[in-house]
């Protein structure tokens, strides 16, 4: 026994038993008379008190009490049972996941001779890495204007480009290369202005601004990242990217987009820094012009070859952390714009969120701000009618200050509600153009403006079988000094659905609208009336473009695991309805095809 009390407790029992056991054996009385009375196992030996042996014998008193035990934890009961039989388990015997697919390719053709063409492939899954590779191509002959018109609405859009990447211990290498064409035709205006090709003027602006615009461009692009766990390393994330376009106009820009930066934990905090560089260089024809279209030096008004600079340096440090259920990330943005009137920039970051009721909440706010590389191919991707040598402009988002909530209502239903408000410098409106064309290309004008958007989106999953989507946006503009924000609207919505008959038929459909715009205009627009304009008093036409609804329908139908059969329908209501002024669109467009997955 290792208790101390315990052993002093045991030895003054002890001596309590001996010092009773002599005094028995001292008595010298011949008559004695003793009572006793015991419980249990304990023998007393009574002898004559007389006979007193020469050696004294300790009287050895007995007991039956167990020895103590002592354990910090419960000890469970040894039970002792014969095991009895267990019965053969069952298993539920499914079928396995379906290997994944390496590659598809789908093939279809739709009215107006339309064919499309749409194929991917992947080596698929591996600890090493994967392979791949995609192309797209789209085509039609528009059937917008009549075969007759001086310049036909024919458009193709043509994508190619391979893919790899590769895992290394704590790290991971990718890069892609791609290519990508596309063809639109200068058809707008000419319901507007009688086109005649005999005409100096429209020989000219022909001369100037051409029929058609055949867009070329090569991109490639590395990266690398690591991912140690080890909480006293640092990671690394480097990406270089090179792009080079050019045009049946003589177009010709090339793009440098390099970034690299680290981060560290330290303790509870990722402690980071950003460093980028964008670069774009364009070469072209064309006149001279300033931010309001105007010629920019009245002593060149000449169209002659003409090229353009524009670089933008970014460094951002920033650090995150997480508190209970908040993460809060706080930095700044330092930006120098080589061309800007004011070079460098200096902008806030921060970004909170949290969760509330394990994710039924997101509530999330932020502030930041940036300047934008603007680039030819950026200009070309918004509009494929814009000049071949507009003004350059990098776009000043001199402050964004937003806020939302997303989260979930159930298992099936999720939402998403915010607000965004932007300041920005430099911000690029297309307004068709009289200087180099006949209203059917358009120039880049910049103006500063403010603009707030709230917008809201609502996912739910009806049942198994049917899935939808729904979301809504609304924006308020305030221009420095045009009377409208051209080619705007003032809301967007959507709406999606997907219903699955069974496990081979498919429906799908989609619903946008666009809200009414204004559109400026510098080419005479018939049965449109003038206005003045604030922009250094140029007379233009405001022209009203109506509010539009696009539906478009899907059916597919699986023979089996890798072939399938499908049709859609595009602009389902057939309304030649106007994204950018002069131009309507294609009416309904009806394509059918198969897929084969492999």
């Amino acid at each position: 026994m290792n208790n101390p009390t315990i052993r002093i407790i045991a030895r003054f029992g002890f001596l309590v038993l001996f010092m009773s056991a002599w005094q028995a054996f001292a008595q010298r009385d011949s008559s004695l008379v003793q009572q006793a009375e015991f419980n249990g196992e304990l023998k007393i030996h009574l002898r004559d008190a007389g006979k007193i042996a020469s050696h004294p014998t300790i009287i050895e008193q007995k007991s039956s009490m167990e020895k103590l035990k002592f354990s910090f934890l419960p000890t469970p009961p040894v039970l002792t049972k014969d095991p009895d039989k267990i019965p053969a388990s069952k298993i539920n015997v499914i079928d396995k996941l379906p290997n994944l697919q390496n590659g598809y390719l789908k093939l279809g053709m739709g009215n107006y001779l339309t064919p499309m063409v749409d194929g991917f492939f992947s080596s698929g899954r591996s600890k090493k890495g994967d392979v791949g590779g995609r192309v797209y191509h789209l085509s039609s002959n528009g059937g917008v204007v009549a075969d007759t018109a001086l310049i036909g609405s024919a458009y193709s859009e043509t994508n190619a480009g391979v893919f790899g990447r590769y895992f290394l211990k704590n790290a991971s290498l990718q890069g892609a290369f791609q290519y990508q064409r596309m063809v639109v035709g200068y058809y707008g205006n000419q319901d507007r202005i009688n086109f005649d090709e005999n005409d100096s003027l429209t020989k000219v602006m022909l001369a100037r601004g051409g029929r058609q615009q055949r867009w070329q461009d090569v991109g490639a692009e590395i990266e690398y990242k690591s991912f140690s766990r080890d909480s006293s390393d640092m990671n690394y994330h480097a990406k270089a990217g090179y792009r080079y376009g050019w045009g049946n106009q003589k177009e010709r820009e090339s793009i440098i987009d390099v970034s690299f930066g680290g981060d560290k934990l330290v303790n509870n905090e990722v402690f980071a820094v950003d460093f980028g560089v964008q670069s774009a260089q364009l070469f072209s024809e064309g006149l001279g012009y300033n931010i309001y279209g105007a010629a920019k030096d009245s002593t060149d008004t000449l169209w002659r070859a003409r090229s353009q600079s524009n670089t933008v340096f970014r460094l951002q440090p920033s650090a995150y952390t997480v508190w209970k259920d908040i993460r809060v990330r706080a930095g700044m943005g330092v930006y120098y714009d080589v061309k800007g009137e004011k070079p460098a920039h200096f902008y806030p970051l921060l970004e909170l969120k949290w969760s509330i009721l394990d994710g039924l909440f997101l509530p999330f706010a932020g502030v930041r701000g940036g300047v934008e590389l603007n680039s030819y191919h950026d200009l070309l991707s918004q509009n494929p009618f814009v000049l071949s040598n507009p003004l350059l402009r990098n776009r000043n988002n001199k402050l964004e200050v937003y806020g939302g909530l997303n989260g979930v209502i159930s298992s099936n239903m999720g939402y998403e509600i915010g607000a965004n408000w932007h300041q920005l410098e430099n911000q690029a409106f297309f307004v068709n153009d009289s200087s180099a064309s006949l209203g059917n290309r358009f120039i880049v004008l910049y103006d500063n403006m403010t603009m707030l958007k709230v917008h809201g989106k609502f996912m739910w999953k009806v049942f198994q079988q049917l899935q939808m989507e729904a979301g809504v946006e609304f924006y308020d503009y305030q221009v420095a000094q045009a009377s409208h924000a051209w080619n705007m609207p003032n809301w967007k919505g959507q709406w999606k659905a997907q219903y699955n008959l069974g496990d081979q038929w498919g429906i799908g459909a989609q619903l946008y609208y666009i809200g009414a715009r204004k559109a400026y205009s510098f080419a005479p627009a018939v049965g449109q009336s003038i206005e003045q304009d604030v922009w250094q008093n140029r007379p233009g036409y405001v022209v009203d473009l109506k509010s539009f609804v696009d539906v478009n329908l899907q059916v597919n139908y699986q023979y089996n695991k890798q072939i399938s059969a499908w049709a859609s329908v595009y602009n389902t209501l057939a309304q030649q309805y106007q994204i950018w002024n002069a131009y309507p669109q294609q009416r309904l467009l009806f394509m059918m095809g198969a897929k084969l997955s492999f």
